[in-house]
């Protein structure tokens, strides 16, 4: 058997993968007006959703806003502080007090540079 010429396996592929000009089209039409729509279908559930949570929180809202107890904040739970060259320190109600600053630098050596410790005595 003779081996095939470039043009006679490039035709033998082209026939065995043979698509009907008629299927094209209907794939194509069926893809435009599928993402037509489905933008349409997502925005209508979206919104659907959030109208859906929207009265649900509005429901619980109303129902539970009459058993709210309305507790006024005793005075001794004020938290005072003071901020002085980026230092800010804070005292608690219980009279603990928190002290923040800024950050501290890096300290470490740049790259490149290694510190090493020796201990004991030279010979």
């Amino acid at each position: 058997m003779a081996p095939l010429q470039p043009d006679e396996v490039d035709r033998r592929i082209r026939e065995s993968y043979r698509v009907e000009p008629a299927a094209i089209r209907r794939v194509v039409e069926s893809a435009q007006g599928a993402s037509a729509i489905a933008p349409r279908r997502a925005w209508a559930l979206r919104t659907a959703v959030a109208a859906t949570a929207g009265v649900l929180a509005l429901s619980a809202a109303v129902l539970w806003w009459p058993r709210a107890p309305i507790v006024p904040a005793p005075a001794e739970s004020v938290v005072s502080g003071s901020l002085t060259d980026g230092v800010l320190v804070l005292t608690w109600p219980d009279g603990s007090t928190s002290i923040l600053g800024p950050d501290r630098g890096d300290e470490r050596p740049p790259d490149g540079i290694g510190i090493v410790m020796v201990e004991g005595g030279s010979r």
